[in-house]
């Protein structure tokens, strides 16, 4: 069970990781304004007043659509939180083969929390 948490674990970290790597190389290769010669820039004024950050599915699924590199940054982010739940399920699919069913009850709580902490937090 442990080895099967730790590649779950492992392989959140690395998709979330190459994820935003990708984002990141996207975000400086559209906008060379990023990375300054000298001097001081002002990343307010390289995404100005008009800029709508994808902070929700939707906004994340446009952005991805439209090719932008901080969507795809944010999408890692989100694998990124998902591992954590990805974790809990994997370890109740265990607990579950193994027929513990104490166990299973536990993490099946767990998750539930996880849940709705998310939707809470969605909310305001």
């Amino acid at each position: 069970m442990e080895l099967a948490i730790a590649s779950v674990l492992r392989g959140g970290v690395v998709l979330a990781i190459l994820t935003i790597m990708v984002g990141l190389v996207i975000m400086f290769v559209h906008h060379h304004d990023y990375m300054p010669k000298a001097g001081h820039v002002s990343y307010r004024s390289l995404v100005g007043d008009h800029y709508k950050f994808p902070d929700s599915i939707a906004g994340v699924v446009r952005s991805l659509g439209n090719g932008d590199g901080v969507g795809i940054v944010v999408l890692g982010l989100v694998f990124l939180l998902g591992t954590p739940i990805a974790r809990v399920v994997t370890g109740n699919i265990e607990f579950l083969r193994q027929r513990d069913w104490k166990m299973s009850l536990v993490t099946f709580f767990v998750l539930a929390v996880l849940l709705v902490s998310f939707m809470l937090g969605k909310r305001g």
